[in-house]
């Protein structure tokens, strides 16, 4: 089987979505070694490497900058041709925008979609709806939206990795859905690796308590309702100090922030990094509210860190599932604020119940098994 995913998000900069790529890529070296994994990426310059086994291969198409991580294919045409010269059976479009247009017509036995971001909800909504938006962008948004759904039906099938991002699409008449949710790497994020110590390396007081910020610091991730927020959360009585781990948009606003108790330290580029700091927290605040998944999230439980999430999305999914944190109303840094300080009063057991949650949860070896039967049944219904 040739497997191929196209996807404008991948990027070396990347979150959840590069994650994804990596662990498949790598499943295909270690699991399927007669099958081929393909991924093509619009490039200048960039790229993500993902290993060198002799059946993965990584193809960069030239490509023009679109923000700070992605890129556009300057060519579609490219694209196709390079589909149909690697006899492509199956084909994931990882991006809800050109390239799922282009996936739904693509020389591929089986045409699949993954549902990585909804549009709608982080991005035109919030544009449509600015503080002193044009009336015309609401039409616009509306426009854009129904243009997205449409190009979702034409896929034999849509990979959704919560069930809330799936129901959102149902609603618009996308019935071609399927739930998997994400993998997590036990071997990596586990409670084992907590280090109260280690966080002295960012001048933090282990006697105190630690909330943790990982993720992109953009719009769309509610990180307006952070901004508003870490204020109260350090003048919580529990005396906790405030940590914030990414970057984004509103990077130089974190970084220049100076308070007693806050740290702002970029972005780690070793996951064995990010796991440390994640087991040696107390709380993970999740400010998102209209996450498709919520890896970061997951991480956190498996190391053993409750969780503190907007209550919305399929971050706060998660958190519901795993009764291993608390939610707060989306948008409002008050109740954030104030639910952080009563988890902070009642936090015991939550750490225990949050990695045994962890533990159960399936592994990316799960993840990629399923997804891979799966089209292997689609595969053999069209032979």
């Amino acid at each position: 089987m040739v497997v191929c995913d196209i996807n404008i998000f991948l990027s070396p900069k990347g979150g959840g979505i590069k994650t994804y790529h990596v662990r498949k890529a790598q499943w295909y070296a270690e699991a399927r070694p007669d099958d081929r994994y393909v991924t093509i990426q619009p490039a200048r310059g960039m790229g993500v490497k993902m290993g060198a086994a002799s059946n993965i291969l990584h193809l960069k198409l030239p490509g023009s900058k679109a923000g700070g991580n992605y890129r556009f294919f300057l060519s579609y045409k490219n694209v196709r041709n390079t589909v149909k010269a690697l006899a492509v059976d199956v084909l994931e479009a990882g991006d809800p925008y050109l390239t799922a247009r282009f996936g739904t017509k693509a020389p591929a036995k089986i045409k699949t979609s993954f549902w990585h971001s909804d549009p709608e909800t982080a991005y035109f909504n919030l544009w449509a709806h600015q503080q002193g938006a044009a009336s015309w962008r609401r039409v616009a948004a509306k426009l854009a939206s129904t243009w997205v759904n449409r190009q979702q039906k034409g896929f034999d099938l849509v990979w959704c990795a919560s069930d809330w991002a799936a129901e959102h699409l149902r609603r618009r008449g996308v019935a071609n859905v399927e739930v998997l949710p994400f993998g997590t790497d036990k071997g990596t994020f586990r409670p084992e690796v907590r280090d109260r110590e280690w966080l002295r390396h960012f001048d933090l007081d282990p006697e105190r308590p630690v909330i943790l910020y990982a993720g992109r610091l953009d719009r769309e991730k509610g990180i307006a309702t952070l901004i508003d927020a870490v204020d109260g959360l350090l003048a919580l009585p529990q005396r906790p100090q405030v940590v914030v781990s990414g970057r984004g948009y509103y990077s130089e606003h974190f970084e220049s922030l100076e308070r007693p108790g806050y740290r702002y330290i970029g972005y780690l580029n070793q996951r064995e990094d990010m796991a440390r700091l994640y087991a040696s927290c107390d709380l993970l605040v999740a400010t998102c509210s209209v996450e498709t998944f919520g890896l970061a999230i997951l991480e956190a439980l498996t190391s053993g860190l409750p969780a503190l999430s907007a209550n919305d999305g399929g971050g706060a999914e998660i958190v519901r599932k795993s009764g291993a944190g608390a939610l707060f109303k989306a948008g409002d840094a008050d109740d954030l604020v104030r639910q952080a300080g009563q988890f902070l009063s009642h936090a015991a057991g939550f750490r225990e119940r949050a990695a045994a949650f962890g533990a159960k949860w399936p592994s990316w070896d799960d993840f990629f098994a399923g997804q891979y039967n799966r089209t292997a049944e689609l595969l053999h219904e069209r032979s």
